[in-house]
């Protein structure tokens, strides 16, 4: 790891400080992260970072000591992108005002997993999320449950307004595909079990609503339809 530099200017104020780390590489058990970190102005903090880190998810799930999930394995990787000023007495807007300098991927690749609070073992995963802005897209591709397959892809046109429980208009979108669903098995394959089979399933949905709307709903939020 590159080793970090603080500097002050002749003022020796929190305004006048600056943290650097450039170039650093960091090799934990199970993972590597990597990137640069600049902050200035500790007054109200001035935020530019540039990090990507890849991780052996068995080693994470270890780690963390999960109670129910077990046999973890597949690899993340995560890289972020952020430019920013930081209110230190409101930390949480940071988000709110979210421009193209900020940007953000998630991918999970072939993990496997179990559960002891679920009969039936999670096969393979791959899912991958990107943050540009306002804007977050996700996609779930061939996760296998048993007999069963499904894939999901969306899209958010404003997070930073769900987050922050705003009553801005949001358009969310998403499609769900499965080649097969035997939903006997998914549901318990039991006598209480919906003893149903589905094929080539194919559904599209567009939510128009208030970002208000999905996060204090209670059931389906309100929203606005195309039809009448």
């Amino acid at each position: 790891m590159c080793p970090a530099a603080v500097k002050f200017s002749k003022e020796h104020k929190l305004n006048t400080m600056k943290f650097v780390l450039h170039d650093f590489h960091a090799r934990p058990d199970g993972g590597r992260i990597s990137g640069d970190i600049d902050v200035s102005d500790f007054s109200a903090p001035h935020v530019t970072m540039n990090v990507s880190a890849n991780f052996d998810l068995g080693f994470v799930s270890k780690f963390l000591n999960l109670e129910h999930v077990h046999n973890v394995s597949g690899a993340a990787k995560v890289k972020i992108k952020f430019d920013d000023i930081i209110d230190l007495k409101n930390p949480h807007h940071a988000v709110s005002k979210l421009d193209e300098e900020y940007e953000m991927t998630v991918a999970l690749d072939n993990v496997h997993f179990s559960s002891d609070r679920y009969p039936l073992p999670f096969k393979i995963l791959n899912f991958y999320a990107e943050v540009r802005g306002h804007q977050a897209k996700f996609k779930l591709r061939n996760l296998l449950i048993g007999t069963s397959d499904i894939s999901v892809a969306g899209t958010i046109d404003d997070l930073p307004a769900i987050i922050h429980h705003t009553d801005v208009p949001v358009d969310a979108r998403l499609k769900i595909t499965s080649k097969y669903l035997d939903l006997f098995e998914l549901t318990g394959s039991n006598k209480s079990s919906i003893d149903e089979q589905i094929e080539d399933l194919s559904l599209d949905f567009d939510f128009k609503t208030s970002a208000q709307n999905i996060t204090e709903s209670k059931y389906l939020p309100q929203g606005d339809t195309p039809y009448s």
